[in-house]
């Protein structure tokens, strides 16, 4: 899929999302299947792991969000393989939901330890192409396209991307925002 995304994305077409109810089952479903097959793709001796807060997501049982599953599936494994190359050896990469905090509207959050995203970089991770300095000069992995992808996804969703820098303990979020539902 993620080809195709691309090349669509790279003519300057906007992304049709084929709209369905998520609901606490299949997002946990959604969310397990796609933090085990990045795992399989971490280098087994960086010892990294992905776990999923699944009692985070049970705030889908009393609200109403609506998704392009494979379109999400997409968007997490963007991120997901960004923690995975950047996230530092013998960690853990969490994955959480749960509701904003003004706006309550629901979020799926991945949260790593790893390379920083500096405050002053976060609005350049959307553009495509780019690549941090500290990453193009500790790994020549990645293509700078990730990230440009989930916000596309993100927007066609009427949603938003949010990239939140590293804190002072190393750690960086990145958050799925979807529309408020009435």
């Amino acid at each position: 899929m993620s080809t195709t995304l691309y090349g669509a994305l790279a003519k300057g077409m906007h992304i049709k999302p084929k709209l369905v109810a998520l609901d606490h089952a299949s997002a946990l479903k959604l969310l397990i299947e796609s933090a085990r097959d990045n795992e399989l793709l971490i280098d087994p001796s960086r010892q990294i792991s992905i776990r999923v807060n699944k009692e985070s997501f049970k705030v889908l049982e009393s609200n109403k969000v609506e998704v392009d599953h494979d379109l999400l599936e997409q968007a997490l494994n963007n991120i997901l393989d960004n923690a995975g190359k950047y996230s530092y050896p013998n960690s853990v990469i969490d994955i959480q939901g749960g509701l904003t905090a003004r706006t309550r509207r629901f979020h799926i959050s991945v949260v790593n330890v790893g390379l920083p995203i500096k405050s002053n970089e976060v609005q350049h991770c959307i553009v495509r192409g780019w690549r941090g300095d500290t990453v193009k000069h500790v790994t020549g992995e990645g293509s700078g396209i990730g990230l440009w992808i989930v916000d596309n996804i993100m927007r066609s969703h009427g949603g938003e991307l949010r990239i939140v820098p590293t804190t002072p303990s190393g750690r960086t979020e990145i958050k799925l925002i979807f529309p408020s539902q009435t």
